[in-house]
């Protein structure tokens, strides 16, 4: 075997144990982890004092049909010993919003809005300067709440070492189109947050679920969501974000495979573009345990279609030459493709094919991180949107 063929046969395994350790690797090297120390839940620790206020910030944009069952939703929260406010903000200007929330006749809630639209992260930042809680929930329109949910927010902020603190965000899909590829995708997602947490690791959140502390919240860019750039603030500063299993938000996914890619591109592009402004995080030897956390979970995840296409060209090259080792290369990649072609043609039928629209949903989502690459290489920006 000549050094040529060698230099592809490294290109196939760079790319496939590249695959490997993004999607399956990090995650058992997390779980050894938990079972060799033991961490089944995240120790707290007491010292601190129970949160006597908490403000749950809703923002909004022309979402008016599902915001009195919101507003409901969150009002119903059980178990609070805190003195709650909810304060909705629209994202410009909005007469619907305003009476639905003026029809409670609840001193609970506030209503604010900015003068124009100018994106999400500006609408907070409008709203945040008024809030004066201790605690401030962000949440979503289409998000709700189980009635627990803001009480397991709020219970290990009595650690004075805890800066934030992330809900389990379930997902309810329907059976058509990707949403059962995407579902699995986040079981897993949410399994390895878990551990991270029980580790000492989580420096991701979830914004329609997310409890931070008044003070550590930073000016909001509006080109970065607060599901990004509040945890790695809130670890910045010294404080700890931890994962709250029992505190569980429900959401829902669009079957459209066009919407579903659309949202990917949108919020890996703003990922990607907090978490470099937070570079010192991702060195491993200022930070090493937050480093290997972000690079495995969130930079090298992003990348994972550079890796496809270094396997794609050593697999092309050894079946040009007519190789063993490019055959055996390039058989997952055909399967791939194959099952995704499945998935694609059945997409919008209620069969039960969840392995294909698995396969379907992992190329989906390859395809909008290498997109996201692409605007992120071109310096793109994402602030207002729908």
């Amino acid at each position: 075997m000549d050094k040529v063929h060698e230099i592809f046969i490294i290109l196939i395994l760079v790319g496939m144990l590249g695959c490997f350790y993004i999607y399956l690797g990090y995650f058992f090297v997390l779980k050894i982890i938990c079972v060799i120390t033991g961490r089944k839940e995240r120790r707290l620790e007491a010292g601190g004092t129970y949160i006597s206020s908490v403000t749950v910030l809703l923002t909004v944009y022309r979402e008016n049909w599902q915001l009195k069952e919101r507003l409901i939703n969150i009002l119903q929260s059980d178990g609070l010993d805190a003195k709650l406010e909810v304060v909705v903000v629209s994202d410009g200007p909005d007469s619907v919003a305003r009476d639905i929330v003026a029809n409670f006749k609840d001193n609970r809630l506030v209503y604010v809005e900015t003068p124009i639209h100018a994106g999400k992260s500006s609408a907070q930042n409008h709203a945040l300067h008024m809030i004066t809680s201790e605690v401030v929930v962000f949440t979503d329109a289409d998000t709700r709440f189980n009635r627990t949910c803001m009480r397991e927010l709020l219970r290990p902020f009595v650690d004075p070492r805890i800066g934030a603190v992330t809900g389990r965000l379930v997902l309810q899909t329907s059976e058509m189109g990707i949403s059962e590829g995407h579902k699995a995708y986040w079981n897993i997602e949410s399994d390895i947050r878990a551990m991270e947490s029980r580790c000492g690791l989580l420096a991701v959140a979830t914004g329609a679920c997310l409890a931070v502390r008044r003070e550590l919240i930073p000016e909001l860019p509006g080109y970065v969501g607060e599901d990004c750039i509040v945890p790695l603030d809130v670890i910045i500063q010294g404080k700890q974000v931890i994962y709250a299993e029992q505190a569980i938000a429900v959401d829902s996914m669009l079957p459209a495979m066009r919407a579903e890619f659309h949202t990917r591109v949108r919020m890996t592009l703003r990922n990607w573009q907090g978490t470099l402004k937070y570079r010192n995080l991702l060195n491993p030897i200022s930070y090493p345990r937050y480093a290997w956390a972000l690079w495995s979970h969130k930079i090298l995840r992003w990348c994972s279609p550079v890796f496809i296409i270094v396997w794609i060209v050593g697999a092309t090259v050894g079946v040009i030459e007519n190789t063993w080792w490019g055959y055996l290369g390039v058989s997952p990649l055909v399967l791939m493709c194959i099952g995704s072609l499945v998935g694609y043609t059945v997409r919008n039928k209620s069969l039960k094919v969840r392995f294909v629209r698995g396969i379907l949903g992992f190329v989906v989502a390859n395809t909008a991180f290498a997109v996201a690459l692409i605007l992120l290489l071109r310096a793109r920006k994402v602030t207002a949107y729908k």
